[in-house]
């Protein structure tokens, strides 16, 4: 391999791929990133944890057409320290396939890798179902999603997100035994048909990464033949992920249809009150109470009425605070795991939130204000009133 690239553009791809992916790996060639040459004049650079594959490709000037395999943090490193000129990078074609010799204006480096050959590539994906979604839509979708999907191996289903493509639009959704996320949108070209695949957490985190550079449309294709990855295209770069296997909850089922009691609150304006109750929360619940002091002779009629947020710890004391709200139905109180409360808040982009609940006992369903895209169901706590 015999090849001239930009230092910028060779840096530039390098941190795209991520330090964390090829890192804490016990197999020596995981923690490598792969150098190939295409037939089209580029330069592609791969790396892979085993879970997810990620490649980029970037303009080169190639002489000599070949591959090989790198310390992936060292070499991203020793890009980093390099004058902003041309890099000339050189395996020689006799003696050793596996060392690289790089020129850049004064800097001469020899740098000792791996054969290519031994470097794990994603299986080529054999009767793919291939759908387009707008890069904003989906990255809304995994952050709205991705902080309720499992911490825990004991169900590795559910430590994936839910991708459902179908005609009409795709379904994305996370739960992990105590809540559930579900945010539905539209698909700029539909696939031929459904096809359904859940995905390790970690790798969506990086695709939502790698969307930060891009606004162009994101190209998702599923292996159809045996279900085994997905592959998405962001501009030059490629995500190929490993599927989860088992069977995600039926999350429709989840969700209660209908609630006693409906209230409309000011997103800013709660998520203020939930971290004070929160430093008073000492076994991690926050309580909240909604009443009205003259309810309507119609409970379907929305009113002015009142929240009470509170927290107690049997050390520090106690804190309540009241913020006015919009409610109908009956009065009501419920108290949730205060962290599975303020993450729903915070990725909750909207101005207003809704929650119905049913009775203490009962899941609560927050909602935007006026937008049925996004769906979270939180289990209540249970607590002496």
């Amino acid at each position: 391999m015999k090849i001239t690239v930009l230092q910028e553009n060779l840096h530039r791809a390098l941190n795209l791929l991520g330090s964390s992916i090829y890192e804490n790996n016990a197999l020596p060639i995981v923690q490598n990133v792969r150098l190939a040459t295409t037939d089209h004049g580029m330069l592609e650079l791969t790396a892979t944890n085993m879970t997810f594959t990620i490649s980029t490709l970037i303009g080169a000037q190639v002489d000599r057409q070949g591959s090989v395999t790198l310390p992936g943090k060292a070499f991203n490193e020793l890009v980093g320290y390099l004058a902003a000129e041309k890099v000339e990078m050189e395996v020689p074609q006799d003696g050793n396939h596996a060392t690289l010799h790089l020129t850049c204006a004064g800097n001469r480096t020899e740098m000792h890798g791996m054969p290519a050959s031994d470097f794990p590539l994603p299986q080529d994906l054999t009767d793919p179902v291939v759908a387009t979604m707008d890069a904003e839509a989906l990255t809304t979708a995994i952050n709205r999603t991705l902080f309720s999907a499992a911490k825990e191996e004991s169900r590795p289903v559910l430590t994936g997100l839910s991708l459902h493509l179908k005609p009409e639009g795709f379904t994305m959704a996370s739960a992990d035994g105590f809540r559930l996320s579900v945010q539905r949108s539209d698909l700029l070209e539909p696939p031929s048909h459904d096809v359904h695949a859940v995905l390790p957490a970690k790798a969506m985190n990086e695709l939502n990464r790698l969307m930060r550079r891009e606004e162009q449309p994101v190209t998702i294709a599923v292996d159809l033949d045996n279900r085994s990855a997905v592959r998405f295209e962001v501009g030059a770069t490629t995500l190929t992920s490993q599927i989860l296997q088992g069977a995600f909850p039926n999350f429709d089922q989840l969700i209660p249809r209908d609630q006693k009691t409906a209230v409309t609150l000011e997103r800013d304006g709660v998520q203020r009150r939930l971290r004070a109750a929160a430093l008073f929360s000492g076994n991690g619940t926050i309580q909240m109470e909604y009443s009205r002091e003259e309810p309507p002779a119609d409970a379907t009629v929305v009113t002015d009425g009142e929240c009470v947020v509170w927290g107690k710890d049997e050390q520090l004391g106690e804190t309540r605070t009241t913020m006015p709200v919009e409610m109908s139905g009956e009065d009501n109180r419920i108290a949730f795991n205060g962290k599975y409360l303020q993450e729903a808040v915070q990725h909750m982009n909207f101005g207003k939130v809704t929650l119905g609940i049913n009775d203490p006992g009962s899941p609560g369903v927050f909602r935007g204000e006026g937008d049925d895209s996004y769906v979270h169901v939180v289990m209540p706590m249970f607590v002496q009133w």
